[in-house]
């Protein structure tokens, strides 16, 4: 376990509430350097006089706003040292169309990764042992809906966000066999966490997030573990529940034929 992270130049995005907060606090504790991604003045307030934070206003749903977040952090250091894609969204109303034209969910939860990683990829190759570490679920059950990945024809919000977590589980699998040696890509599941996740959602599905859902500090467990241990020790490739490497639900988060299928999509979205 590297318990030095004094110095270390992480990006964390979803580190202002939750688990996420947890573990930014850990990080400022260990002196790390930390590119905060946000969107909410409001959230990103008490960390404004902190030397250890610097904030990086991105929308994760926007294409040119996380193009210009990931220029900012460049223009500031040519080294990232740990990238963590921890913000995640579940859309409990229905439908949402970003300014790009896609599905929200579909944008945060699986684009926004997706474009950090190819956008930081230089600055992540710098490091001794960069990793990359991204915020998965145990509901990526099913198979990818590649007739329709944004669920246009009939949204469910329930199916959006179990795709987009079976989606990060495939592309940390296909990343970790195309930067094999160079970078160390994980995906961690936190466990049924008690977080804003589902601020939106009807009062049923709010009282089961607050009645089955485990505090922020223990769902903060596995990543914080994930980002003491060196890359080095880590298994590249493979998803992370209870501080350990564990078996994914169900064969198709294995598919790495799916999941190149999934980076090429999003590789031709992105680029228009």
């Amino acid at each position: 376990m590297d318990t030095n992270l004094k110095g270390k130049r992480i990006v964390f995005t979803g580190a202002t509430s939750g688990l996420g907060k947890v573990a930014l606090n850990f990080l400022i504790q260990q002196e790390a350097k930390i590119f905060v991604l946000y969107r909410n003045d409001k959230l990103i307030e008490a960390y404004a006089n902190d030397e250890h934070v610097i904030p990086v206003l991105c929308d994760l749903s926007s294409i040119s706003s996380i193009q210009n977040a990931v220029e900012s952090i460049k223009n500031q250091t040519d080294t990232i040292d740990v990238l963590v894609n921890n913000a995640g969204l579940w859309e409990f109303g229905g439908f949402i169309e970003t300014v790009d034209g896609f599905e929200r969910t579909f944008q945060v939860n699986l684009m926004a990764p997706f474009l950090l990683v190819r956008g930081l990829l230089p600055v992540l190759k710098n490091a001794d042992a960069p990793k990359v570490v991204t915020t998965a679920s145990a509901l990526h059950q099913g198979t990818l809906n590649f007739d329709d990945l944004q669920y246009r024809k009939k949204f469910s919000g329930f199916k959006a966000y179990r795709q987009s977590k079976l989606g990060v589980i495939l592309l940390t699998r296909f990343w970790a066999k195309q930067y094999e040696n160079e970078i160390c890509f994980v995906s961690q599941h936190p466990g049924v966490v008690n977080t804003d996740l589902g601020r939106d959602a009807d009062w049923f599905s709010r009282g089961f997030f607050k009645l089955f859902g485990v505090s922020p500090e223990k769902g903060a467990r596995t990543l914080t573990h994930l980002l003491q241990t060196p890359a080095t020790e880590l298994v590249s490739g493979e998803y992370y529940a209870n501080s350990k490497v564990s078996k994914t639900s169900t064969q198709e988060s294995y598919n790495l034929k799916s999941a190149e299928r999934l980076n090429g999509i999003l590789d031709d979205f992105t680029k228009k």
